[in-house]
């Protein structure tokens, strides 16, 4: 079955489209969010014109990532983070589907060569971690283990 997104502003309109839709057997969605709209349409782009390149936001199961603004929203609730807290999600977010090593975040946040206490970034993730939790998003962030290798 297709899905069909419906933009229009004119709600009148929208609904009839719509319903002519749903007669004919087709999935129907009627957009009426500014951000979720956008994130929909720029990853349908992404996903069938290869869009990615010139994109502000990231969308990754109803969450978005505004890369403009530095705010991430989701279910149409903005959700404050930190400055490291945004920089931790946004490394996760443009790896969708690959493990980032906790070097390539301290990396991304701290920018240096410096030593860096490794529990600081354990303390940013499991604050970051709250937050989306409480918003909803239960084990959004999904932490893999490596195992220890001893030298003989």
């Amino acid at each position: 079955m297709y899905k069909i997104l419906i933009v229009e502003d004119d709600r009148i309109i929208a609904d009839n489209v719509c319903e002519q839709l749903l007669k004919w057997g087709y999935d129907v969605k009627i957009a009426d969010d500014i951000n979720v709209l956008i994130a929909k349409v720029q990853a349908m782009l992404r996903r069938t014109y290869s869009f990615a390149e010139s994109t502000n936001i990231i969308e990754h199961n109803g969450c978005i990532l505004n890369l403009n603004d530095q705010t991430f929203t989701y279910n149409g609730k903005r959700i404050e983070l930190t400055k490291n807290e945004y920089r931790i999600l946004q490394s996760l977010l443009e790896n969708i589907g690959k493990v980032v090593s906790r070097d390539n975040i301290m990396m991304k946040l701290w920018e240096s060569d410096d030593f860096i206490d490794d529990n600081t970034l354990t303390v940013n993730v499991t604050r970051l971690r709250k937050k989306l939790e409480q918003a909803g998003l239960i084990d959004y962030i999904k932490t893999k283990k490596v195992p220890e290798y001893r030298q003989i």
